[in-house]
């Protein structure tokens, strides 16, 4: 699957990268919060992540996605890595497009 996170932009403008840093690291959290045992993601891109999920049929990959949904929807405080600096509450940007393919082996016809 790949996550593509929408408009961390419009953080990283005004409030300066930290705070957008810190969204990134709640969206991992949450992401593995989603995993099953051997899951797997990467952080390919700016704001993509792909994700392995493992021997995983359709209704598996569903359950993720909504696992990873409901992770989403609670908020969060981004704040930049200095005491002194403002806490923002956030609702994490939820992936607009989640991509599902199916990556297994196939038998040669011979």
């Amino acid at each position: 699957m790949l996550c593509d996170l929408n408009n961390l932009k419009a953080v990283n403008g005004p409030f300066r990268h930290a705070f957008g840093d810190d969204i990134l690291r709640q969206f991992g959290f949450r992401l593995r919060l989603s995993f099953r045992q051997g899951d797997t993601a990467a952080r390919i891109a700016a704001t993509e992540f792909a994700v392995i999920l493992i021997q995983a049929e359709g209704h598996e990959s569903a359950g993720f996605i909504e696992r990873l949904r409901a992770q989403l929807e609670s908020p969060t405080w981004a704040s930049s890595s200095t005491s002194e600096s403002p806490r923002l509450l956030v609702t994490p940007p939820t992936p607009r497009t989640i991509s599902i393919a199916d990556a297994r082996p196939t038998r040669r016809r011979v």
